[in-house]
């Protein structure tokens, strides 16, 4: 599944723009206020049809999905007496393997509702490809920029799904969808599964342990006793013991191995993830273990970092991560478990993932490989993302069709988008500078600007050393437009 096209018109800041996504990656740029949230908004309440309630929608049926609606404030307002401007609608156009899908939602008037014939087709459809034809359900996630920090937690909600995570052997297929669209983290939950599952393998491994150990003491005994009596009890324990170690080791093959498989699949992702991919990665970047511990009042996950018994070695408990490492850390686990509960160990993947802002709180050494780290994780799946962040940008190779940059600019009061060519390896202050809008040092630039010009007037050879500086600036190419000023 592929998102191909939306169409806005009359959406929040949108009067009328139409969006072409490339099939592997878009990296949405622009100023704060340009746009760029209220399109993810855009696409996630879109992405909702596949849960509209038809009658025989097998997506709904164990979780608490339903069709994202429009609110009155998301139509378009104009000052100056206009106000809202109806109706707002929304196209999309998604691509399937060798179809198209498309829909609508439409809304014509204050306090109405969505049009379900725009809609309702699109879901039948959808569900027949991906569960009839196909079998594979693609993945849909959505990480706002308050995410992790806002928690999706102590609420009734979460609660039943934390003790369906935490009872169940098997989990329905459609818990892989369960509250994917909101705003807060549920990856806690995820770390409740995990635990569960490291108990319940805990428990069958020392129970096999005990009576395999159990059954080995007897069996050296045998060879002491000279009482028939007692050569019969013994042998009648033994088997007894046996039968008990054969019904625990059918358990663990049938329901505990297979929850050890989940387990393995959604660590494996996470490390791959924080793995070394490149020759300017450090050590302390790098996962090797995930571990359950007790703590003082409960159980948690503890994540270890950096080289193995090493004083670069960094142990940090599920709650205690450095803000970087725990915002990519949620979204990666909540990507690779949504994946395994819709489709268990298949790598061929397949969906919709958009991250807004995905720079936050990530050092800049993180930034230059933290997209390309999502993309070789989840092969497949289709990332739309936003940034500010110039080092992102320049790390980004644009091909203009399976991966492009888009950007978003308000110009005389309209909201208008562009695709850009691509950027890859421009230098980070050009694209500050250049793309992104931003005066770098401006006083500074400024400063060297004239001090080149007056030393250059009077043919001063120091002249070259302020000409030096501002080439330090732009990473030793200055731009078209800043050499026009000297």
């Amino acid at each position: 599944m592929k998102l191909r096209t939306v169409e806005l018109k009359n959406y929040r800041c949108y009067e009328k723009n139409d969006f072409h996504f490339g099939s592997d990656t878009t990296l949405i740029i622009g100023k704060n206020g340009t746009g760029k949230s209220s399109l993810l908004s855009a696409i996630r309440k879109g992405m909702s049809f596949i849960f509209s309630n038809t009658g025989s929608n097998e997506l709904i049926k164990n979780n608490s999905n339903k069709i994202e609606g429009l609110n009155d404030w998301d139509t378009t307002y104009l000052e100056f007496g206009e106000g809202f401007q109806w109706p707002t609608n929304i196209g999309y156009e998604i691509e399937t393997d060798d179809d198209s899908i498309s829909w609508k939602f439409y809304k014509d008037k204050y306090g109405g509702k969505l049009h379900p014939t725009y809609y309702k087709s699109a879901q039948q459809k959808f569900q027949k490809h991906y569960l009839i034809e196909s079998n594979i359900l693609p993945l849909l996630g959505f990480y706002g920029d308050c995410y992790p920090h806002k928690r999706k937690e102590n609420n009734k909600v979460v609660n039943d799904f934390n003790k369906i995570l935490t009872k169940s052997i098997s989990l329905p297929r459609d818990i892989g969808y369960a509250l994917w669209s909101d705003e807060g983290s549920i990856t806690s939950s995820w770390f409740l599964r995990t635990k569960f599952i490291l108990n319940e393998i805990q428990k069958d491994v020392d129970s096999i342990k005990i009576i395999s150990e159990e059954i080995n003491e007897l069996q050296k005994r045998l060879s002491s006793f000279s009482v028939v009596d007692d050569i019969n009890a013994s042998l009648i324990q033994i088997k007894t013991l046996d039968q008990r170690l054969n019904l625990i080791k059918k358990r663990y093959n049938d329901q505990t191995r297979p929850l050890e498989k989940e387990y393995e699949f959604v660590t494996e992702k996470v490390m791959q993830f924080f793995s070394n991919i490149g020759e300017l990665d450090t050590d302390d970047l790098i996962l090797f273990d995930i571990k359950k511990r007790r703590t003082e009042k409960s159980e948690a996950l503890f994540f270890s970092f950096g080289k193995k018994n090493s004083i670069n070695e960094g142990v940090f408990n599920e709650e205690a991560l450095p803000m970087g490492y725990m915002r990519l850390l949620h979204i990666v686990y909540d990507i690779a478990y949504r994946w395994y509960l819709l489709n268990g160990e298949a790598l061929l993947f397949d969906g919709l993932v958009l991250i807004d802002e995905l720079e936050l709180h990530l050092h800049p050494s993180l930034q230059q490989t933290v997209l390309q780290r999502f993309r070789k994780t989840f092969p497949g799946l289709q990332f739309i993302v936003t940034t500010h962040s110039p080092i992102i940008l320049s790390n980004f190779n644009a091909d203009e069709e399976s991966t492009k940059i888009i950007q978003l600019e308000k110009k005389d009061g309209i909201y208008i988008d562009e695709e850009l060519p691509n950027l890859f390896s421009m230098d980070y202050n050009s694209n500050l500078v250049n793309v992104m809008g931003v005066n770098i040092s401006n006083k500074l630039l400024d400063a060297y600007i004239n001090a080149f010009r007056f030393l250059n007037g009077e043919n001063n050879p120091m002249a070259k050393d302020y000409y030096q500086k501002i080439e330090d600036l732009f990473d030793g190419k200055i731009p078209d437009f800043i050499k026009e000023k000297l």
